[in-house]
């Protein structure tokens, strides 16, 4: 859709307001991937609301399933992951991702954890039912047994309806540590960080951990912008680091800006001074005096040839630039 209204834009000749569109398009392509990807879904959505044409140029869908599912487990509810898990089989199959094993690991954590009268013969049915027979399981039989273990000392310390840590061995209702973690309220937050990064790679999004488009964009930006000296005194009004914002944003990036202005010539690449002075052709391009000399001592008639239009110059029509 972006490419065809850049097409559209092209071929009718549009100008005046509506030149800055594409470009401006793309600014608001990367603030909304942005606002997306850092779960600001209800501005995202109004804005779209308001700018219907952006909706055609944005994927909205992935991240508002997302969404969904983050809040559930955000809650401790495995529902709608399992469920999506179910809907995505086959691409999960394909990258070999381990998420629905992960929660039904999860799931019986819960089922331990909450007790109950018959919770040592559910967990285990669970365990024959979802866990034995799982993808992940059946690719690494090893880790199985492992995982087999933990959930068998998982029924120990967190069921029989004492609760978690409830029949710990001594009695004090800690559970050892090498279990723990399976009670641990982190193992949601890994949860939530499996999902986001197995949706993002199953909609071959850039992967939730690496840096949004729109921040590199502006980084890339301010860096380029910032002097070496800091001082933006004497800057242009219009110039983003005049703002404090920007410019606590720019404290901790490279310099690209040089401090002063040098002149290099396009023909030898060397810096223009005393030694090389600069001078100018009729047409208006500026080069040095050693790559000007060097070019007319390959030309028969000992003229200088503007390697830019082409257009053929007696020396004496060469002028030399004064810079103040």
């Amino acid at each position: 859709a972006y490419l065809r209204e850049c097409e559209t834009n092209f071929n009718q000749g549009q100008g005046g307001a509506n030149s800055h569109k594409p470009p401006r398009r793309r600014l608001d392509m990367a603030l909304l991937d942005y606002m997306l990807a850092k779960g600001r879904f209800e501005t995202a959505i109004q804005w779209l609301r308001d700018d219907g044409e952006l909706a055609n140029l944005v994927d909205v869908e992935p991240f508002e399933t997302a969404q969904n599912v983050v809040q559930a487990l955000r809650k401790h509810n495995l529902a709608p992951a399992i469920a999506w898990c179910d809907e995505h089989r086959a691409q999960r199959a394909k990258l070999g991702c381990t998420l629905m094993f992960q929660l039904r690991v999860q799931e019986m954590v819960e089922m331990v954890s909450a007790g109950g009268e018959n919770v040592w013969a559910d967990a285990i049915k669970h365990a024959r039912k979802h866990l034995a027979t799982s993808e992940a399981a059946l690719a690494d039989s090893e880790g199985l047994a492992r995982l087999t273990r933990a959930m068998l000392a998982c029924l120990v310390f967190g069921g029989g309806g004492g609760g978690l840590g409830g029949n710990s061995p001594a009695g004090d209702g800690a559970v050892p540590t090498q279990y723990a973690k399976l009670f641990a309220p982190e193992r949601w937050d890994a949860l939530i960080e499996r999902f986001v990064n197995m949706n993002h790679a199953l909609h071959a999004l850039l992967p939730a951990s690496s840096e949004p488009l729109f921040t590199a964009a502006v980084r890339a930006g301010a860096a380029a912008l910032k002097r070496a000296d800091g001082d933006v005194s004497n800057a242009a009004l219009e110039d983003p680091l005049r703002d404090p914002h920007v410019a606590e944003l720019a404290s901790s990036l490279p310099t690209a800006k040089a401090g002063g202005t040098r002149l290099v010539c396009r023909i030898t690449g060397t810096l223009m001074s005393g030694d090389n002075l600069p001078l100018a052709c009729p047409s208006g391009h500026v080069y040095g005096a050693m790559g000007v000399n060097a070019v007319s001592e390959r030309t028969v008639d000992g003229c200088f040839v503007d390697p830019i239009t082409s257009a053929k110059y007696h020396m004496n029509d060469m002028r030399r630039v004064y810079i103040m």
